[in-house]
């Protein structure tokens, strides 16, 4: 999350005008994230959180809102669109698609401990439970596509050596590894700052705008990626396995699931290295906002892909 757009209190006191949640007390920008407006929002009624979409428009976001809604309906820990006065989820704010979401109570943990990574295992398996009756199935989840228009856009921004490396990695994984994997709609950026703590009980999982739908193991790769990554890019065993022990009690993996699993930790960590460096090299001018290094990320794919780990290995008692 971060702050492209400014808004003013009284653009902010007419916007709320169309939801019943009393009077504006005062309102800040957040400075985590990367790619639209956020602001925690308070007003006589209680705390909220109001995003405004810099790149994408009421069509494109629909998918996301409409998924957050269908979990909160579920009785699931996540954030969720609050609806206007007249139904709606989505209303246009300053010429942005905008979503005024409840704020869930919580921190952040970023350094997680066993019990956090239990937690979210858990968490995540319910909401892949209920994701995979989810009824839209549009935008899905196209990785190697995506690749090819990121290294596309990137070409005159590298150096030689990281885009010889980069379109040779491209190729290679061009391959549909997801074919005849379980299918859901994803969260796809379940990284550490999109889950929020009480304490060390898990409160929400927030931040569902990249959610699309794919393969429910491409979103167990991205968590183990983030959360239970040395800074050399190796495992941590302990946390690696309380998070997928929790995770495979209510939804144990298939035989497809572990063939192609370090494969898919290898592409999780390749898309986000990429995504980094599309950051780095695109991001908008913004009063607050918060980057993330794509050396990370490139540390953490070539481990992947010269330690491979079976994931049996990481619930097998």
């Amino acid at each position: 999350m971060s702050v492209f757009t400014s808004v003013s209190s009284e653009q902010l006191q007419t916007f709320l005008c169309q939801f019943n949640l009393g009077s504006l007390v005062d309102f800040e920008g957040i400075s985590a994230g990367i790619e639209n407006s956020n602001y925690f929002v308070n007003t006589t009624e209680g705390a909220f959180v109001l995003t405004l979409y810099e790149k994408h428009s009421a069509d494109e976001i629909n998918f996301s809102v409409q998924l957050g809604a269908f979990l909160a309906a579920k009785g699931l820990a996540v954030s969720y669109p609050l609806a206007a006065k007249d139904g709606r989820l989505q209303r246009d704010f300053l010429g942005k698609a905008t979503v005024l979401s409840q704020r869930i109570v919580g921190q952040s943990v970023f350094s997680p401990k066993v019990q956090h990574c239990q937690q979210l295992g858990t968490a995540l398996a319910k909401v892949h439970h209920a994701s995979q009756t989810f009824p839209l199935s549009e935008p899905k989840l196209d990785a190697h596509l995506w690749r090819q228009q990121s290294l596309q856009k990137l070409h005159d921004k590298l150096d030689r050596e990281t885009l010889h490396t980069l379109q040779q990695l491209v190729r290679r994984y061009q391959d549909d590894v997801a074919l005849d994997l379980p299918q859901g709609a994803l969260h796809s950026d379940l990284f550490r700052d999109n889950v929020l703590f009480e304490g060390d009980q898990l409160s929400g999982i927030i931040d569902f705008n990249s959610a699309v739908h794919g393969p429910l193991l491409f979103d167990v790769a991205v968590v183990l990626n983030d959360w239970c990554s040395r800074p050399d890019g190796s495992l941590d065993l302990p946390l690696s396995r309380a998070f997928i022990r929790a995770y495979q009690r209510l939804r144990p993996f298939n035989e497809a699931e572990h063939r192609v699993w370090p494969r898919m930790c290898e592409l999780s960590a390749l898309r986000f290295w990429l995504s980094r460096l599309l950051n780095q090299y695109f991001r908008q001018a913004s009063e607050l906002t918060c980057d993330k290094d794509p050396e990370e990320y490139r540390r953490l794919f070539l481990h992947r892909q010269q330690n491979p780990i079976a994931l049996e290995r990481l619930y097998d008692h």
